[in-house]
């Protein structure tokens, strides 16, 4: 036993060292590949919309002033989105401002931003590993097999490539987080402390990862009905949870905000059934001296509570985050957005992003499969917690692309643990060539066997099986240059004005010019989508004019990069069909060069008017 404890501290130690080495691998990486882009513009609309955010909050607006007044004028939009995380990348900011000035500041904050979370969620994922691994000679070649996989697994980071300040990769490391505490084992309250909190945080944040904390929720409660020594641990957990939630909703919603219920965010409704919750978790850990079935009955009572509580302030939310966006909005926008596309569709569109989602849930189902061979394993609560971790994120990842950097996180502490296992074979005190380990680490990272199979599959098949999509669909790589900031110059150097384009472009207008857009990818915009979906596809020489100047619209904006996108409005004689074949109506002028990649065009006054038409901006 003396020399089991030593060993587990000597792989402690070398933890934070691992994460280290691989979080400078993978951020040098990164860094060198991409940094140019940065400077070029934004990675997609939700960092656009993010940086707009952050930018009225340095300039001035009211830490609960969360109104974009500059999206679907004269509304604008509250946006549902986190105070706390712009608060963040403000302070970021206005640090590197002090040493660099307020012009590369901004960048630098894109730049490092999301690289400076790589670390923390590494050391995150090798904690699980080890929790997982068990033995500390297992655990020594777990961890080094893991850290082989994030060094090779890029689509572990997806959400933290140099430009994204947008909520996804906060997200996903407040969750790995939680995961890791809740995975912690021992008497300290260190890990349930941090799981706590971290949920609380992460709720505030955005609540796409609120299912898997509910089944962490669930994990620590199961624990404490199993073995009553849990109710420590369990306790502090609670308390945890319930100083985050509380804190974060008081801070960052508006105090006129706090009785107004939202299913998309941290509203009194999810803020008031976590606080039962994660007081009733922190009452009913008094238990512990009471037999199991008391226990159970404690744990009933307070997810009764929790529930009622939830569906008594906002019952429509049974329905999930959705549930209150206008169902005229789906079949126009939310069904066509990409990361909303489920695997079946997404291998018919992007094979070789849908088989690495694939071969991620089918290898590391099977690792946590070979894991459980292990007696001592499957006795671990890490275990069926990676399990129901790991079973949520490939369910998810089924259902939306969006989900998949869940699905790859998961699969990494099976995945490790497998290969520990399998390299120490039946003699699990011998020493492993370290050679060895990174080797097989490597060759059952997903995205390595994904892209092996991906090579084999253009070796076998045939060049004629795949016949070549029609030219006029193609568009070739590098074309799309409709997001670059120097797209958005000739429209930045006009007087002001409410834009009209499709709504992917609409938080690049705002982020690149001081005019206003009337619509945006975001669901609490139905106004903007509604009006400015039917005014691109009414008929251009028709009723397009009334519709565009009725919105007091003076500029429309034509991406035909964008014209083969399957969500594009393609009726005949519709506004949208005539620009993107280059023949737009008379009561437009274009003010770009044809060969511009962003086509600016300026609607004519009104001849039914005694002067211009009033535009919004003027």
């Amino acid at each position: 036993m003396p020399q089991s404890r030593l060993t587990d501290a000597r792989s402690t130690t070398r933890l934070l060292p691992t994460a280290l080495v691989v979080w400078v691998l993978v951020a040098g990486y990164l860094l060198l590949r991409e940094h140019l882009s940065v400077d070029r513009g934004f990675g997609d609309s939700d960092d656009a919309t993010r940086m707009t955010m952050v930018r009225d909050l340095l300039h001035g607006r009211g830490w609960y002033d969360q109104r974009l007044t500059r999206f679907q004028p004269p509304y604008g939009v509250y946006m549902h989105w986190s105070r706390l995380l712009d608060g963040a990348l403000a302070m970021v900011e206005r640090t590197f401002a002090l040493g660099f000035g307020e012009a590369r500041a901004e960048l630098l904050t894109r730049l490092l931003w999301p690289l400076a979370l790589i670390g923390p969620a590494v050391a995150a994922g090798l904690c699980i590993t080890r929790r997982l691994a068990g033995d500390p000679p297992i655990q020594r070649v777990a961890m080094l097999a893991a850290a082989a996989g994030c060094v090779a697994s890029l689509p572990l980071y997806a959400q933290f490539h140099p430009g994204r300040i947008d909520h996804h990769n906060v997200q996903l490391l407040l969750w790995l987080t939680a995961y890791a505490g809740a995975a912690s084992r021992g008497p300290g309250i260190g890990g349930a402390v941090a799981a706590g909190a971290a949920m609380g945080v992460g709720l505030a944040i955005g609540l796409e990862a609120l299912p898997f904390y509910a089944v962490i929720g669930g994990f620590m409660a199961s624990r404490f009905i199993l073995r009553a020594e849990e109710a420590t641990r369990l306790g502090a957990f609670g308390l945890a949870l319930f100083g985050s939630t509380a804190a974060a909703f008081l801070v960052q919603t508006p105090p006129a905000r706090w009785g107004a219920p939202a299913c998309d965010a941290l509203a009194i409704n999810l803020a008031a059934a976590v606080c039962v919750a994660s007081a009733g978790l922190a009452a009913a850990s008094a238990t512990h001296g009471m037999r199991l079935t008391a226990r159970l009955g404690a744990m009933g009572i307070v997810a009764l509570l929790a529930a009622l509580t939830y569906v008594g302030l906002d019952p429509q939310c049974l329905h999930g985050p959705f549930a209150e966006v206008d169902g005229r909005i789906r079949p126009i926008w939310l069904s066509g957005v990409q990361e909303m596309t489920p695997l079946p569709v997404l291998l018919q569109k992007d094979l070789p992003t849908g088989l690495t989602v694939a071969v991620a849930m089918v290898a590391s189902a099977l690792a946590w499969a070979a894991v459980g061979l292990s007696a001592a394993r499957r006795r671990s609560p890490t275990f069926w917690l990676a399990g129901l971790m790991l079973g949520l994120a490939i369910a998810s990842s089924w259902a939306m692309l969006r989900m998949s950097s869940y699905l790859f996180w998961s699969a990494l502490a099976p995945i490790a643990t497998a290969t520990a296992m399998l390299v120490m074979g039946r003699s699990p005190g011998r020493q492993a060539d370290p050679v060895r380990v990174v080797a097989v680490g490597l060759a059952l990272t997903p995205a390595v066997l994904a892209s092996l199979m991906l090579f084999c599959l253009r070796i076998w098949t045939p060049a004629h099986a795949s016949p070549a999509a029609p030219a006029s669909t193609l568009v070739q790589p590098g074309a799309d240059r409709c997001f670059e900031a120097g797209s958005y110059d000739q429209l930045a150097r006009l007087a002001p004005g409410t834009v009209l384009a499709e709504p992917d472009l609409g938080p690049f207008v705002v982020a690149h010019t001081s005019s206003s857009a009337v619509s945006a990818p975001y669901h609490r915009m139905a106004f903007g989508l509604l009006a400015g979906h039917a005014a691109l596809a009414a008929p251009a020489s028709g009723g397009a004019a009334a519709m565009t100047r009725a919105l007091h619209v003076r500029y429309v904006l034509e991406c035909r990069a964008h014209a083969a996108a399957g969500d594009r409005i393609r009726a005949a004689g519709s506004l949208q069909a005539a620009l993107d074949a280059g023949r737009p109506p008379d009561w437009l002028e274009r003010l770009s060069p044809s060969a511009a990649p962003l086509q600016v065009y300026r609607v004519r006054p009104s001849l039914t008017t005694s002067g211009p038409s009033r535009q919004i901006g003027e």
